[in-house]
């Protein structure tokens, strides 16, 4: 399995970000920096990949002493106007969020668009980690910051996963490889 995973398939090799490592590095980045009202936007609910994130993410509030509330989660569809209507949906039910965590590029691209249309500055009114780092996160105003895992090396990965299943029928290893987190300002940074 790549990419995602379900305890329903044994006897079956994964390969995977550390979506919890995801979750919790976005998480206490924010929180370093004073956040503590945090909003997760997720495209797809009941998946390995959304689970294992808000694990990390409850995790990294525990750390911090703070209790995860889960009105401040928000399924965004995984697509630009699920993105904009989570926005929105979040803030008109809490305002003081002060920091957002969207969970794909697509969402992200739709927050960016909602916070602007709500005449709010990222990150002076609110900080924004994405996702996937778009073509253009590097570029839009202001800069995006994002975590990012590395999908050729997971297909290459799981490539090789591939030819040790076929050469070992009961090769059954889960690779999970480490997100990178890409700094720029839409959080505050530099």
């Amino acid at each position: 399995m790549v990419n995602r995973y379900t305890d329903l398939a044994k006897n079956t090799p994964k390969v995977t970000g550390d979506n919890f490592q995801t979750g919790y590095d976005a998480a206490c980045h924010l929180l370093k920096h004073g956040h503590k009202k945090i909003g997760m936007i997720y495209g797809v609910s009941n998946v390995s990949t959304t689970d294992e994130r808000i694990k990390g993410y409850k995790e990294a509030l525990k750390q911090y002493n703070l209790s995860f509330n889960e009105s401040y989660m928000e399924l965004g569809h995984a697509t630009v106007a699920g993105g904009a209507a989570a926005v929105k949906s979040l803030l008109n039910r809490h305002n003081d969020i002060s920091a957002l965590f969207v969970l794909n590029d697509l969402m992200t691209i739709g927050a960016i668009s909602q916070i602007k249309e709500l005449f709010l500055k990222i990150p002076d009114d609110i900080a924004l980690i994405g996702f996937g780092d778009f073509a253009s996160a590097s570029i839009v105003d202001p800069p995006i910051t994002n975590i990012v895992q590395p999908p050729a090396t997971i297909g290459k990965t799981a490539f090789d996963v591939l030819l040790s299943k076929i050469h070992n029928p009961n090769y059954n290893k889960h690779i999970e490889l480490p997100p990178s987190l890409i700094v720029r300002k839409s959080c505050g940074c530099v």
